[in-house]
């Protein structure tokens, strides 16, 4: 398989990663606009040179999928709370 149908599925678990260290140590979460940022400068970075080779937009749509996941994640947790009486 390409590097370039790769890309995003990378760019997915890694955003996934960043996410979750970033809720363990208690910081806010990344929107789809920060998280739009770090790629833009993943992609600049020499270290991470093979993101420049991939379209940016698979690239996106991936880090935008990882936001609705997260918010589906959110809404059937709040409705589960709701329906069982918030864990007590």
């Amino acid at each position: 398989m390409c590097l370039r149908r790769r890309a995003p599925v990378r760019v997915h678990r890694s955003a996934g990663v960043l996410q979750k260290a970033h809720y363990e140590q208690g910081e806010k979460k990344l929107r789809y606009a920060g998280l739009c940022k770090r790629l833009t400068k993943r992609r600049n970075s020499p270290a991470t040179a093979w993101l420049a080779d991939a379209s940016a937009h698979p690239l996106q749509q991936a880090l935008k999928g990882l936001e609705r996941v997260c918010q589906l994640l959110r809404q059937m947790r709040r409705e589960s709370r709701a329906m069982y009486g918030g864990g007590q």
